[in-house]
């Protein structure tokens, strides 16, 4: 089975929907040797962690309230996907095998957790819209 259900029918499609409304958490980690982001977005809240040697991005550990728009938003840029596929989705690159490239990870947890790992910000064309939306929220709590 393909890990999207965009032209798979009714079916498919009302499973999918069904299955990202029982999302309980999206988490996005990065890094490389130095320095580590993760964000953990739940219904509620986002947590940024961040650990860092860099004087630019010193080191930090926040939570903050997070709008129900925004965790709509999240939602909504995973319409199609089925999230329990995630580690089926192929990465563009492989240059984090080799340490050129920061090693990512989003992670979906609903009932059980799926994740789908890639080189710095290029995940699989399906997860480009969320990861989008992860990134502006957190510009957002930067600023």
């Amino acid at each position: 089975p393909s890990p999207t259900t965009v032209n798979s029918g009714t079916n498919e499609t009302a499973k999918v929907e069904k299955v990202n409304s029982d999302i309980k958490s999206i988490e996005f980690r990065t890094g490389s040797r130095g320095y580590n982001r993760q964000i953990l977005f739940t219904k509620d809240s986002v947590k940024l962690v961040i650990n860092s040697m860099r004087d630019e991005d010193p080191s930090r550990n926040t939570t903050t309230a997070l709008k129900s728009e925004e965790w709509n938003k999240l939602i909504a840029a995973l319409e199609g996907v089925d999230v329990h596929q995630l580690d089926k989705l192929k990465s563009p690159t492989m240059q984090r095998a080799v340490d050129a490239a920061d090693g990512s990870t989003l992670t979906v947890t609903t009932n059980k957790e799926s994740s789908h790992d890639f080189d710095n910000l290029d995940p699989d064309q399906h997860l480009k819209k969320v990861l989008e939306v992860v990134l502006e929220i957190e510009k957002d709590r930067k600023k």
